[in-house]
């Protein structure tokens, strides 16, 4: 268990943030503004509250169309999409993921 004095960073640009164990590889809400699909376009993710899971959609088209994975990324940088313990939802990094 972390030291709760002991900062966490996001897993991709370092920047300080909330200390949460559970989650130790997830990024900032900045971070989270730059996620793509494989092909470079914007995704963002919801909880669904109908199937207790997360999706996720595109966001560079009015409305939003669904993108069907939990996989997405930060340039080459592959990350997770996850319904948080207590709802919301929690983008951590893959490091083992690759483009």
């Amino acid at each position: 268990m972390k030291d709760q004095n002991q900062p966490q960073y996001c897993s991709h640009c370092q920047q300080a943030i909330d200390l949460t164990g559970r989650y130790p590889r997830r990024i900032c809400n900045d971070c989270y503004q730059l996620l793509t699909d494989k092909e470079g376009r914007t995704v963002a993710y919801v909880n669904d509250e109908f199937s207790d899971s997360v999706q996720g959609f595109y966001t560079d088209v009015n409305p939003p169309v669904p993108y069907d994975s939990l996989t997405c990324y930060i340039n080459e940088s592959a990350f997770r999409a996850e319904e948080g313990r207590f709802g919301g939802v929690v983008v951590q990094h893959l490091p083992d993921v690759d483009k």
